[in-house]
């Protein structure tokens, strides 16, 4: 960006949120997932497949409370562990006509239904960011000078509690409507999981190859709060839990 160039007010947050998530140290990996009984038990619910993949992130990592963690401190950082999983959404919206991201916290994923998340999902997808109390913090934090917004943003995510209840234990970006493969987000936690188009794909099944509808599901993890290891694991177990719907 050249000198002198002020971003608008409206992206102002997502500057800041990008601003603390570069001392962020990410690898990434991905898995193909055979989502033909995950679509099918989606239309037996009636939800769409972000709620399947928001739950059943949620699931794993309820049992794995060591990845649901994050880093804290600057001079003695510390990794600290939440004690309930928070699921964060990706949305694509719109803030005084300027097309910004938001993002909606979902709190203790792992103990709602299909359904209940479905309901959170549809609530924030709704919602208008100009004037709907859930995006009320991010009009703020747009309305702030940029240094005060910066500082304010920082202050909000140092303690524990607000760095949970406002980027969440993990990160859904979905961007499936799009063709596109694969992608790494990055987001303000330890594991963000990207995830595009499901798309017809060859398959091995009883020893046949076969078409089935496959998800490339992408996770970026911070490797000061996990190791290679333990997130490989945790991809793989989401992806049997999707196959096996």
């Amino acid at each position: 960006m050249s000198k002198g160039v002020q971003a608008s007010a409206a992206r102002a947050p997502t500057w800041h949120f990008l601003q603390e998530a570069r001392c962020r140290a990410p690898v990434h990996m991905q898995v193909a997932v055979d989502m033909t009984r995950a679509l099918a038990s989606c239309r037996a619910e009636q939800v769409g497949v972000n709620a399947l993949l928001l739950r059943t992130i949620a699931g794993v990592l309820a049992r794995r409370p060591a990845v649901n963690a994050d880093v804290f401190g600057l001079a003695r950082p510390r990794k600290r562990c939440y004690e309930s999983v928070h699921a964060k959404l990706v949305l694509d919206k719109r803030l005084g006509g300027t097309r910004v991201v938001c993002s909606a916290v979902i709190p203790r994923a792992d103990r709602l239904s299909l359904d209940e998340i479905q309901q959170h999902i549809d609530f924030h997808k709704q919602a208008d960011a100009d004037r709907s109390p859930a995006f009320a913090s991010m009009r703020l934090l747009a309305r702030l000078p940029h240094r005060l917004g910066g500082f304010a943003y920082r202050r909000a995510i140092a303690s524990v509690r607000g760095r949970h209840r406002i980027n969440g234990s993990f990160t859904l970006s979905a961007l499936g409507a799009h063709a596109l493969g694969a992608f790494h987000p990055v987001g303000g936690n330890a594991m963000t999981f990207g995830v595009g188009r499901i798309a017809q794909a060859a398959v091995v099944r009883n020893g046949r190859p076969a078409a089935a509808p496959v998800l490339n599901l992408c996770l970026s993890f911070d490797h000061r709060v996990v190791d290679g290891a333990e997130a490989a694991e945790c991809l793989d177990e989401i992806r049997r839990l999707l196959e096996a719907g």
